[in-house]
């Protein structure tokens, strides 16, 4: 919101950030599962995957919760990586006087900004270091772990009983 009222007042530069900063996370995560393969290193669940293919195609249109149930599992090395990435894409960004006149959009808005090859640069060097640093401090997975799925019958949600709820 401060981003936008910023571009409100005419200043565009943090506009760009917040723009470029929301697809890092889904990029960032996709690099890493492609870099930890590459390794022979597997570091993400058969369901995370699942979430990455599903993740990635709405970072690209700037909608940066597909990874939350990703990043949920590992909280403590998915931020902090993420954190370094977006912050690096933001000094890129801002250092070299990108700006965006255009509040959200993802990849799609990128022409628009005032300087989109800038933004290209700076949104791939901050994925790639989110992704870098998640492929070397992501703990690595056993093959018993990375094909493990919640048992179906063991559900998080309990039935509640509320026969004995009287209202009066």
């Amino acid at each position: 919101m401060i981003c936008d009222g910023l571009l409100l007042d005419g200043i565009k530069g943090p506009e760009g950030i917040k723009v470029l900063a929301a697809m890092v996370p889904p990029f960032g995560i996709t690099m890493s599962y492609f870099l930890a393969k590459l390794f022979h290193k597997n570091i993400y669940t058969k369901r995370e995957v699942e979430n990455i293919e599903v993740a990635f195609p709405m970072g690209c249109c700037m909608i940066t919760e597909g990874v939350i149930p990703i990043a949920m599992n590992d909280l403590l090395r998915t931020l902090p990586c993420t954190w370094i990435g977006c912050g690096i894409t933001g000094m890129i960004s801002y250092g070299w006087g990108n700006e965006s006149s255009v509040p959200s959009g993802g990849i799609f808005v990128i022409p628009a900004m005032s300087k989109p090859m800038i933004a290209v640069i700076a949104l791939l060097a901050g994925s790639l270091v989110t992704g870098i640093l998640l492929a070397i401090i992501k703990k690595p997975l056993t093959d018993k772990e990375v094909n493990e799925t919640p048992d179906e019958s063991q559900d998080d949600e309990k039935d509640v009983d509320l026969s004995g709820v009287n209202l009066q």
